[in-house]
């Protein structure tokens, strides 16, 4: 089973901003733009996921 958190991109970036050690923009970006979607999910194997 695999549980997403759908966090839009802005709100990800004014977390980070808020944080005392933030990241650098373009690595947040980066990151973000990996998190698999539920079919990539499902195409691993997960037999669930809970959007």
């Amino acid at each position: 089973m695999a549980v997403l958190f759908e966090v839009p991109p802005a709100t990800v970036e004014a977390r980070n901003a808020s944080r005392d050690r933030a990241a650098p923009v373009h690595i947040v970006r980066a990151h973000h733009q990996l998190l698999p979607d539920p079919a990539q999910l499902r195409a691993e194997g997960f037999a669930a996921e809970h959007p």
